[in-house]
């Protein structure tokens, strides 16, 4: 956990190049919620800096406290100081900074269900993605397009992002990726009334979800299979395949 020490009086203070260098390394690092002090100190710099110029201060201080909000899942609160960020204008975060803003924020937006919005975002990251030649979290990104579609019920334009993740997802041989696509493909033809077609998909995605150690996503495949073959009146098949789904479950505590 990165640490921050305070100072008071004739002390050295904070400057903001440390305020920003703080929130930046948190982010990398992922270590969120904030503890108190953290939280506390970001409160401050975020109310008391000078708009003008401290905005870079103000906005990192907001970006900390987004992802504090949005790891606790208080979605209203992260979109409050995520919209400040874009007030803003988070241009002068480097491009793998912004790029994932972007796609954190339409995962707010889409949680809100503000689905136009969550759209908007993660379609902003792409090209800053592809800049970074970050092809795993272009994958992410795309297969994010697609959940949101498919939340909005938009079946043709879901398959063709989660079509895009996949293609990403194969040149790179990233298994628990592709399995991850080929479920969510699965689930579209589910919607679309192609159980067999479902079913040949999660039948080819199983293996790779196992062999990736994706129990997430394995043991969603294995329910999904158990629920199509039950509806089959394959009752047994239905049964190893519940069975499987009820070991992953546990194997994962």
């Amino acid at each position: 956990m990165v640490s921050c020490t305070f100072h008071s009086g004739d002390e050295k203070k904070e400057t903001p190049g440390e305020t920003v260098q703080l929130a930046d390394s948190l982010v990398e690092s992922g270590n969120f919620p904030l503890t108190e002090e953290l939280f506390g100190y970001f409160r401050i710099i975020h109310t008391t800096r000078d708009e003008k110029d401290e905005a870079l201060e103000r906005t990192y201080a907001a970006l900390a406290l987004f992802y504090h909000y949005k790891a606790k899942s208080e979605i209203p609160e992260a979109l409050q100081y995520g919209n400040f960020i874009y007030r803003q204008a988070p241009d002068g975060f480097p491009d793998k900074r912004r790029a994932y803003f972007y796609n954190d924020i339409g995962f707010c937006y889409a949680m809100a269900g503000k689905f136009d919005s969550a759209l908007l975002n993660v379609k902003l990251s792409i090209p800053l993605l592809e800049k970074l030649n970050d092809s795993m979290k272009l994958a992410w990104s795309f297969n994010a397009l697609g959940n949101i579609h498919l939340l909005m019920k938009n079946l043709p334009e879901a398959r063709r992002e989660y079509l895009k993740a996949l293609h990403i997802n194969r040149i790179q041989n990233h298994l628990s990726g592709i399995a991850l696509n080929m479920l969510n493909i699965a689930s579209i033809q589910e919607d679309e009334k192609q159980p067999d077609s479902a079913l040949l998909t999660l039948g080819q995605a199983l293996p790779l979800a196992l062999s990736s150690n994706a129990k997430k996503a394995a043991l969603d495949i294995a329910n999904n299979m158990g629920g199509l073959l039950f509806r089959r009146e394959q009752y047994d098949s239905a049964y190893r395949y519940y069975k499987l789904a009820q070991s992953l479950k546990l194997s994962s505590g």
